[in-house]
Order: C-alpha cells, then sequence, then structure tokens
C-alpha cells in the first residue's frame, strides 16, 4: 500500500538538517540526491541510517554501546517506518569516541545516528556516576574545549577519522 508524500529531515556531515519532501516510491539515494549531500549513482560511498540512535544507552555484554545498522540506501520511502521522519548519509558506519573522566578513559563505537546527550548519559553509567547527578555533567570536546549541542548528531560531529574525544565535565551555568 503507497502512501503519500512525506516530509524527511535529511541529516549529513558538516551541513544542516534540511526538510525535503520525497514522494512515496522515491528511494533513499534519489533523496540524498535531491538534498545535494551525495552525487549520482557510484559517484560517493555512504551509509544510510533512518531515526536516532538510542541503543548506546542499555551496555551490551562487553560493556559498550550497542552499535546501529545502515539500512539499504535503495529502500522506499514508503518502506520506511511511518513515524521515522529523520534520514542520514554519512561516509561512516560508526564513530568511536573517547571519553576522559578525571584519569579515567572510557572508549567504544556509536552509530553516527547517536546524539550527544545519549553518550553523556552512556558515560555517566561507565563512570558510575549517580542518576541524580548525570544531569550536572556535560560532554566537552578535549581538544578545543568546546561543548556541542546535546542534540547534535556524532556523524555531523566528525572529521576524515571517524574518531572524537571528549571530556566529561560538570557543567557551569553561569550565575546572574
Amino acid at each position: 500500500m503507497m502512501t503519500k508524500d512525506r516530509e524527511l529531515f535529511v541529516h549529513c556531515h558538516g551541513a544542516k538538517p534540511q526538510v525535503v519532501r520525497a514522494s512515496a516510491g522515491e528511494s533513499l539515494h534519489r533523496v540524498f540526491v535531491r538534498a545535494g549531500v551525495v552525487q549520482e549513482e557510484g559517484q560517493d560511498e555512504f551509509f544510510a541510517f533512518v531515526g536516532e540512535s538510542s541503543e548506546a544507552l542499555p551496555l551490551n555484554d562487553a560493556g559498550n554501546a550497542a552499535e546501529q545498522d545502515p539500512v539499504d540506501p535503495s529502500l522506499t520511502v514508503d518502506e520506511l517506518d511511518p513515524q521515522q521522519r529523520h534520514v542520514h548519509c554519512y561516509c561512516c558506519r560508526h564513530v568511536d569516541v573517547g571519553v576522559n573522566f578525571h584519569a579515567d578513559t572510557e572508549r567504544s563505537r556509536f552509530s553516527p545516528t547517536t546524539t550527544i546527550d545519549v553518550v553523556t548519559r552512556w558515560a555517566c553509567r561507565k563512570f558510575e556516576i549517580d542518576d541524580a547527578a548525570e544531569a550536572d555533567y556535560v560532554l566537552r570536546f578535549s581538544e578545543v574545549s568546546t561543548q556541542p549541542r546535546s542534540d547534535k548528531y556524532l556523524g555531523e560531529l566528525v572529521q576524515d577519522t571517524h574518531v572524537l574525544c571528549f571530556d566529561l565535565v560538570a557543567e557551569i551555568i553561569p550565575q546572574g
């Protein structure tokens, strides 16, 4: 059964998300081409993801975050879960993340669709920070001491190495 056109939020590295109207029979690859995030067939290697990865919060048996599998970019809009409106196009299948807290470092692989908020909560669990205190902590880039927004996707932040390194720090709230 075909559904009507849908508005999709297209996310990719280095650009603000954009709204794209897509027809039911249109492939994800075609949506990405029209959005200008990939070239025509065969010119770009990319991974397509649908939705956002909150799977990182339950740890697997090895104590690492779960990974989200990419989807086939030939899937049509009609084949997507109608509840999923966010589609992602990234050049990496996963992002290697290191989080420093005091003298310790925890590492894991995450889907590029994982938000900074999810990684922060994962890090708090790994460093055994009390649930009540978890809201007081944020991630800050280790090299430049800037803080990404909590709703930012890892895939939007990675560079060529597909590696990100953060410090878990107490959030400083200005008093005024």
